[in-house]
């Protein structure tokens, strides 16, 4: 049974499959994953093809059983490889080079231009993908076309696609939820469905990037287009204003010019605007600029600001902004009032908590030459980041941090060495050193060899770069 939606399919069917134990079996799939943990407790999820299956693909479907010529097998594999190992662009790709002649020219044309052969066969496979959208939630719909602002193999970083969804209005508020775990919940969904791809983890193992594949994304601008859902949303038009698809409407550069300065506008990402044009858009939720200007303290609705130069302080009618609560500032120091550090006596208000798995120390959130950890501290922590922490001498036995798997150093140029006893600390998998003494390189290649005797072959140090 072939891409089930729904569980209640099954359910009418199986009554006549009776379970005779005769060793026949029924073959279901689904694109939607809580449909198929429903019916079967045994899943097997097809993972994308290599570049050697792709290309056998290719090739069978092209010439057969019989073999591709060698002067156009090069050429072939490297057209295999750029679909990205789904099958559905390998297929399209074989149609497209059926209907040439098998000249190497040719299918160096087509290796130059893949995206732009495959949209021109789009009527292939927008209506199969399209499936996906239709049986979308409708609170689904929205966050999934808002995903036709980004360009192919864009890597999209998800908090700042989260801001964006909820900026928008697009998430629900649940009695008792916060709007980023509500909004992460879309995000798992959209991912589950198979319309969103992980392209990079976080240390919890949580979604940090992600990519829409380039078939996904035709079928997103087009559905877009056709819901004129390009005009609803400023963040779209803002993307599109800059560059990004203004070829696929005749008609979208005068809408834009009208739109962009709507002030109405809930999202507005612009690094080359007039800035002192914003101050009128009261509604604005989300905003992204080069730099700041006075006149922003008048957007009192404004719930995220991303700033992307700061010359001086952070000006203090930002303080005033009533529901300001997302502050990003790039290219720019903290300034001093804005810091917090603390002495490492005060890390056991941290290092006591019963349940903290990740802890990241960055720029002098701790300060001191010494740092002595206890042994009710870090019972459960399993990633520890320091970053530009100077301390000299750092006092720790493997019973500290009984159960850390991964150990991240970068830029603590005063720290001497590793503390010699996580070689103990049988959890551990990786270290990772990045701008830090030779001595720190050194005691992270013995416990590393240390580890090894002990019988941890999967263990592994990660050098980027040290100094003497």
């Amino acid at each position: 049974m072939d891409d089930l939606w729904d569980k209640k399919a099954w359910d009418d069917l199986q009554r006549s499959f009776p379970e005779d134990e005769n060793g026949s079996r029924v073959l279901l799939t689904s694109r939607l994953r809580n449909v198929a943990e429903e019916i079967s407790k045994v899943i097997v999820e097809p993972q994308s093809l290599s570049p050697g299956e792709s290309w056998t693909l290719l090739e069978q479907k092209l010439f057969k059983k019989e073999r591709c010529p060698q002067e156009l097998q090069d050429i072939g594999k490297q057209i295999a490889e750029n679909c990205h190992g789904l099958p559905l662009s390998v297929v399209t790709v074989a149609g497209v080079l059926s209907n040439m002649e098998k000249k190497e020219s040719l299918w160096q044309q087509v290796a130059e231009r893949l995206s732009s052969y495959i949209s021109q066969n789009a009527d292939d496979y927008i209506p199969s993908l399209k499936l996906s959208y239709t049986h979308l939630p409708n609170h689904l719909k929205t966050c999934f076309l808002y995903l036709s602002a980004f360009h192919r193999g864009e890597e999209i970083p998800v908090q700042k696609l989260l801001l964006l969804w909820i900026a928008d209005g697009f998430i629900e508020k649940k009695e008792h939820e916060i709007l980023e775990d509500e909004a992460e919940e879309y995000l798992t969904e959209l991912i589950n469905r198979s319309l969103l791809q992980v392209s990079v983890r976080r240390s919890d193992n949580g979604v940090k990037a992600c990519i829409v594949h380039d078939l996904v994304l035709d079928m997103c601008w087009k559905t877009a287009e056709e819901e004129n859902f390009l005009f609803q949303h400023q963040f779209l038009i803002s993307k599109h204003f800059h560059g990004l698809r203004v070829d696929q409407s005749h008609h979208l550069p005068k809408a834009l010019l009208i739109l962009h300065e709507s002030e109405k506008n809930r999202v507005f990402e612009s690094t080359g605007y007039d800035i002192r044009r914003i101050k009128n858009m009261s509604d604005l939720r989300y905003l992204d600029i080069a730099i700041l200007e006075s006149s922003i303290a008048r957007l009192q609705n404004l719930e995220v600001l991303l700033v992307h130069w700061l010359n001086d302080d952070i000006p203090t009618y930002l303080l005033n902004m009533p529901m300001l609560r997302h502050l990003r500032v790039g290219s720019s120091d903290i300034p001093a009032r804005f810091r917090i550090s603390l002495p490492w006596e005060k890390m056991s208000l941290i290092g006591t908590l019963p349940f903290l798995e990740i802890l990241k120390l960055e720029c002098e959130a701790f300060i001191g030459e010494i740092w002595d950890t206890k042994d009710d501290e870090f019972q459960k922590l399993k990633f520890l980041k320091l970053y530009r922490i100077y301390i000299e001498q750092w006092n720790s036995s493997c019973y500290h941090f009984p159960v850390l798997e991964r150990l991240v150093l970068r830029s603590c140029t005063n720290l001497e060495m590793i503390p010699s006893e996580f070689s103990s600390i049988s959890t551990l998998q990786k270290i990772e050193v990045d701008d830090c003494i030779i001595n720190v390189k050194n005691s992270a290649l013995q416990i590393r060899d240390e580890q090894k005797d002990y019988g941890n072959e999967e263990f592994d140090v990660t050098i980027y770069s040290v100094w003497e």
